[in-house]
């Protein structure tokens, strides 16, 4: 479980966001003062999701091909160094076709599978 610090001035809100990460599984250290608002929790969870995948972990394995890296640990991929922006959708279906032998040319029973994996 990841902790996070909660940074808000109004005890109320500052409770109902406490609440609402403790239920998405997060522990929260409360302080006062910070995020831009007004944030839902659901936005919250996203930005924090976003950042715990930007850490990099010691030893994460990373697939080189070409130019693009793919460190399937920390979801991240990067082109030329730098780290590419995907969507879930984009980066499961990178994720399928780069563990997979078939690559590209996928039949019609293929794509299918694809579709259905990612």
């Amino acid at each position: 479980m990841a902790t996070v610090l909660l940074v808000e001035d109004d005890p109320g809100a500052r409770e109902g966001l406490e609440l609402a990460l403790r239920r998405l599984g997060y522990g929260v250290h409360p302080a006062a003062s910070g995020e831009v608002k007004p944030v839902e929790p659901r936005v919250l969870d996203a930005r924090i999701r976003a950042v715990l995948r930007r850490i990099t972990r010691a030893g994460s394995p990373a697939e080189t091909h070409g130019e693009l890296v793919i460190d399937r640990d920390a979801l991240i991929v990067r082109r030329g160094g730098r780290e590419l922006s995907l969507t879930p959708t984009e980066l499961r279906l990178l994720l399928v076709l780069s563990g997979s032998a078939a690559g590209v040319g996928l039949c019609r029973r293929g794509r299918d599978v694809l579709c259905a994996r990612a």
